[in-house]
C-alpha cells in the first residue's frame, strides 16, 4: 500500500537566496548584510551556545523556544513566535556565550518543468553509459542518498530499489520520505532507476540502493536546517553519494559544516549549480567539498538556465530529461537538479568498482575522464565510459 503523506506549504515559498558565508563567531560575518533579504524561517535563528552556558537563561531572555536541534550536531535551532529573525540574529550575536547565531535559509529545488513528454531518455547515451555498463551495472551496496522532496515509494521503476528501513522525512519528523511534489522521484529515476526490467526508464547506476530522504515540502522548498540534517543523516546512513538537487545563493555555516560533515564520513556529495543563468556562486555546490554540476544540452551547449563559473566542476545532461514522477507516472523536466543525478549515478558505478572517493571524484571531473562541452565555465562533461575504464 502507498505510503503517502500530503502535507501543506509550511515553511515557505519557492524562493531563491542571496550569498552570506558561514561565520565562525558569534557575531554576523560581513557578508550577511548582503543576505539581509534573503528568504529564511520567521522568527527562527539557528544557534550554537558556548560550553557551561546558561541556555536556558538566555532562550528566556529573548523569548526563545527550542524548536530542533540539527541532526548530530549541537547547533539548536531556536523560536520566538512573532519576533524578527534578523532582529534576534542582531541581538544574541551580541552575547558572549553564543558562539555562533545565523539564520535558517530557505533553499528551493532546482527545476524548471513542462509538459510530460513520451521521448526517449537522450542523456545516458550522450554520456555513453551503456558502454559502461558492459563494465559495471553498480553494486546494491553502494547507496545513493536522494536528499529531496522524498521518493515515491511504490513506484514501478524504484520500488525495488529504496531502502525503506532507513528512508527519513525531516519535514514531517516520521519514517516515510514518500514524495508529495515529485522532483525527488524524477531525481531517483535519473540516479538508479530499476534497469532491464521491462519498465519505464533506465537508471544511471542500475543495481545502486535508494535511500529517500526528505527535506523539502510540497511546494518544492525547505529550511537549511531540515537540509543540513539530512546530509548528516544521509552520511550517517553509510550513504557513499548525496545528492543535492536543491540550493539557494546564500550559504551558512550550518550547511558549510554538514557537507564537510558527509564529506568527513567518506560520503562524495553532489550538488546542482542552480538555474539562474549567472556565476553567482550556488550553494551547498558552491562548497569545496561539494561537487558541483551544471545542465547541458543534447548539442553539449551550456543550458540557458544553468549557471556556470569557476565553481561548477562538471557538467551533465539538463534539459529535457525523461525520468520518473510521482504517483506512478513518468514526466521530461529540466534543470541543474536534472544533472546531478546523472553525476550522481556515474559515481554510484565506480564507488561500486571499490575505488577511493578521492578517485572517484577525479573521474568526474578529470580531463582524461570526461568530454569537452561546447560551453565554456561549465567544467568539462562527464562520460560514464572513460570514467569506468581502467
Amino acid at each position: 500500500m502507498k505510503r503517502f503523506r500530503v502535507t501543506l506549504a509550511a515553511l515557505l515559498s519557492v524562493l531563491m537566496m542571496v550569498a552570506v558565508a558561514g561565520q565562525a563567531s558569534s557575531a554576523p560575518s560581513p557578508e550577511a548584510a548582503d543576505a539581509a533579504e534573503a528568504a529564511h524561517v520567521e522568527s527562527t535563528v539557528i544557534v550554537t551556545f558556548k560550553e557551561g552556558a546558561d541556555q536556558d537563561a538566555i532562550m528566556k531572555s529573548h523569548g526563545l523556544m527550542k524548536k530542533g536541534q540539527i541532526y548530530d550536531s549541537n547547533e539548536m535551532i531556536l523560536e520566538a513566535p512573532g519576533k524578527s529573525a534578523k532582529g534576534l540574529m542582531n541581538a544574541l550575536a551580541k552575547n558572549p556565550n553564543v558562539e555562533s547565531v545565523e539564520l535558517d535559509y530557505i533553499a528551493s529545488v532546482q527545476w524548471t518543468p513542462n509538459d510530460p513528454s513520451f521521448g526517449s531518455q537522450w542523456g545516458p547515451s550522450k554520456v555513453q553509459a551503456p558502454a559502461a555498463w558492459d563494465i559495471t551495472q553498480g553494486s546494491s551496496s553502494v547507496m545513493i542518498a536522494v536528499v529531496d522532496t522524498g521518493v515515491d515509494l511504490d513506484h514501478p521503476d524504484l520500488a525495488a530499489k529504496v531502502n525503506t528501513s532507513l528512508d527519513y522525512d525531516f519535514v514531517n519528523s516520521d519514517s516515510t520520505a514518500q514524495d508529495d511534489q515529485g522532483h525527488g522521484t524524477h531525481v531517483a529515476g535519473i540516479a538508479a532507476a530499476a534497469t532491464n526490467n521491462s519498465t519505464g526508464i533506465a537508471g544511471m547506476c542500475p543495481n545502486c540502493t535508494i535511500l529517500p530522504v526528505k527535506v523539502l515540502n510540497s511546494a518544492g522548498s525547505g529550511s537549511y536546517s531540515a537540509i543540513a540534517s539530512g546530509i548528516r543523516y544521509a552520511a550517517d546512513k553509510g550513504a557513499k553519494v548525496i545528492n543535492l538537487s536543491l540550493g539557494g545563493t546564500a550559504g551558512n555555516s550550518t550547511l558549510s559544516s554538514a557537507v564537510t560533515y558527509a564529506d568527513g564520513k567518506g560520503s562524495l556529495v553532489i550538488a546542482a549549480a542552480g538555474n539562474n543563468g549567472n556565476s553567482t556562486p550556488f550553494y551547498p555546490a558552491a562548497y569545496t567539498a561539494a561537487v558541483a554540476v551544471a545542465a547541458t544540452t543534447s548539442s553539449d551547449t551550456r543550458a540557458s538556465f544553468s549557471n556556470y563559473g569557476s565553481y561548477v566542476d562538471v557538467a551533465a545532461p539538463g534539459q529535457s530529461i525523461y525520468a520518473t514522477y510521482f504517483n506512478n507516472t513518468y514526466s521530461s523536466l529540466n534543470g541543474t537538479s536534472m544533472a546531478a543525478p546523472h553525476v550522481s549515478g556515474l559515481a554510484g558505478l565506480l564507488f561500486s568498482q571499490g575505488r577511493t572517493k578521492a578517485d572517484v571524484r577525479t573521474r568526474l571531473t578529470g580531463t582524461a575522464y570526461t568530454d569537452p562541452a561546447a560551453s565554456s565555465n561549465i567544467g568539462r562533461r562527464i562520460n560514464a565510459f572513460k570514467a569506468v575504464s581502467n
